[in-house]
């Protein structure tokens, strides 16, 4: 009986550090709700929800004008393309400055964007896609440290009066040496940087 219980108790804690745990509010900031997971390897996913006044439309070009993502997206250094296996496919590199003295980040990402048939926005990008290796063998990344378990996920709702609810969720392992307290820091502040951005840049493109 007790080995039967040390059994019970240890699959009961094993359950409870395997699910994450849940959202937890972080702030409202401009219009933007900013809520943050913690997950059992130490960092945290991050979750956000907020309107702009733009279209669908509005936001696919501003996603995919990746010489300008730069100036919206926080540490940006490039955004680029390497390939665009379909109308509605994209492969990108992009890399991110890391604060002194850590070396700056990168990711190869594959993009795919679905429409549902409300008319709603689906934008799913990972870094898991077989192509991937292929891409990153032509890019000089030896002085950079890759993004691992990159998964984000965009939902943009048509509204009325011209306006868009946008629903965004992502998560990633920095890798290398950055500490977790470092980095959860960074990627709360950073996304919500990063969104205000958006909302802006959005908001003009609408103009």
């Amino acid at each position: 009986m007790p080995r039967y219980f040390a059994l019970l108790i240890l699959l009961v804690w094993s359950n409870v550090y395997a699910e994450p745990l849940a959202w937890r509010p972080v702030t409202v900031k401009n219009g933007i709700a900013l809520y943050q997971q913690a997950m059992p390897s130490g960092q945290v996913r991050i979750k956000a929800e907020f309107e702009a006044t733009a279209s669908v439309s509005n936001f696919m070009k501003v996603m995919q004008d990746t010489t300008q993502a730069p100036n919206w997206l926080d540490r940006a250094k490039i955004v680029t393309v390497l390939s665009h296996p379909s109308e509605l496919e994209y492969i990108v590199y992009t890399e991110f400055f890391a604060p002194w003295p850590f070396k700056n980040r990168y990711m190869v990402t594959y993009s795919r964007y679905q429409f549902t048939a409300n008319g709603r926005l689906d934008l799913q990008i990972t870094d898991r896609h077989p192509s991937l290796a292929e891409f990153e063998q032509l890019n000089d990344v030896e002085h950079l440290v890759r993004l691992k378990d990159m998964a984000a996920s965009w939902l943009v709702t048509p509204l009325d009066g011209e306006k868009v609810n946008i629903e965004y969720q992502a998560s990633a392992d920095p890798n290398g040496l950055l500490p977790d307290w470092l980095t959860n820091k960074l990627v709360l502040k950073s996304a919500l940087t990063t969104l205000s951005q958006l909302k802006k840049t959005l908001e003009n493109s609408k103009q």
